[in-house]
């Protein structure tokens, strides 16, 4: 299954953003893992198959993590991207 930024294979390997793969991934792999993902569980409901359940998460994930990561830079610098 791929989406926008990720390719989850058949055989379990996992492709994508290295940015989220190296900082984010294997936190948000703990929680499904644990049972702790809500968003998890949702997909798993509304998905076909395993693949597109986990594609659909870290796609989902990985916007909220890369967008929370923006608005704490642009708190902590809020002249950045302002008119001058």
């Amino acid at each position: 299954m791929t989406t926008k930024n990720f390719d989850v294979m058949t055989d379990g390997r996992i492709a994508g953003p290295k940015d989220y793969m190296s900082c984010r991934f294997d936190t948000f792999m703990d929680l499904i893992y644990n049972g702790q993902s809500v968003l998890y569980k949702e997909a798993m409901l509304r998905s076909p198959d395993f693949e597109t359940a986990i594609a659909v998460c870290l796609e989902t994930d990985y916007n909220a993590w890369k967008n929370t990561a923006h608005l704490a830079n642009r708190m902590m610098h809020p002249a950045i991207g302002t008119a001058s």
